[in-house]
C-alpha cells in the first residue's frame, strides 16, 4: 500500500511535497474528488500544484486497472502527472526501475 499512501498524503500536503511518486499504487477506483481533494485545489489554484506528480504501474500487475482509472481522472481534470506504464508486475525489480526513473527526475 505504499505507493497509495504515497499518493494520498502527499497529495494532502503539497506544502511540504512538491514531488510525489506513485509506485503500483492501491487507490480506490472511484470518487476520486473527494479521496483527492489537495490535487483538485492545488490545480485550480497553481499555487501549490506538485513540482512532479509521478504514477508507474507494470502491465502484469493486479493493480493496473486502479492506476489507469486515477491516470484517466487526472488526465480529465487536466492535472499535470507523467505516467509510466512498464513490462512487469508487482513486485521489486520493477519498482526498482522505477526508482531510477522518478529520482532521475528530481535531481
Amino acid at each position: 500500500m505504499g505507493g497509495g499512501h504515497a499518493l494520498g498524503i502527499g497529495s494532502e500536503n503539497l506544502e511540504t511535497f512538491g514531488w510525489i511518486g506513485g509506485f503500483s499504487s492501491g487507490v480506490p477506483m472511484d470518487n476520486f474528488e473527494d479521496r483527492f481533494p489537495g490535487l483538485l485545489a492545488a490545480h485550480e489554484s497553481t499555487a501549490l500544484e506538485p513540482e512532479l506528480l509521478w504514477i508507474a504501474c507494470g502491465e502484469d500487475d493486479f493493480l493496473l486497472e486502479r492506476n489507469e482509472a486515477i491516470v484517466a481522472w487526472l488526465k480529465a481534470k487536466g492535472i499535470n502527472h507523467k505516467w509510466v506504464k512498464s513490462t512487469g508486475g508487482h513486485s521489486w525489480p520493477v519498482w526498482r526501475d522505477y526508482w531510477e526513473q522518478f529520482l532521475s527526475l528530481l535531481f
